[in-house]
């Protein structure tokens, strides 16, 4: 009788030992993944924000291209005109 009491706590502890083990490895499994999911929305900004730095830097070499040959008709027009 003392035999089989000692096999049934022997295998409840085990048991108990293989609960905390999986639910060990199930947190780290979670804070893998919230982990990822920070680094992929951290990724997702950076990118956004580099695409909309990239389209603003062009756009206003763009403009001030303009404006500049802008400026320079206007003053080869008036120099025409003043002639």
């Amino acid at each position: 009788m003392s035999q089989s009491l000692i096999k049934k706590t022997q295998s409840y502890r085990i048991s108990n030992y293989e609960k905390e083990k999986l639910r060990n490895n199930y947190m780290g499994v979670y804070f893998l993944e919230i982990s990822l999911n920070f680094i992929h929305g951290c990724v997702f900004v950076l990118s956004i924000t580099l695409f909309v730095a990239v389209i603003f830097i062009v756009m206003r070499n763009y403009w001030f291209k303009c404006i500049h040959s802008d400026d320079f008709a206007m003053i080869k027009f008036l120099e025409m005109i003043s002639e």
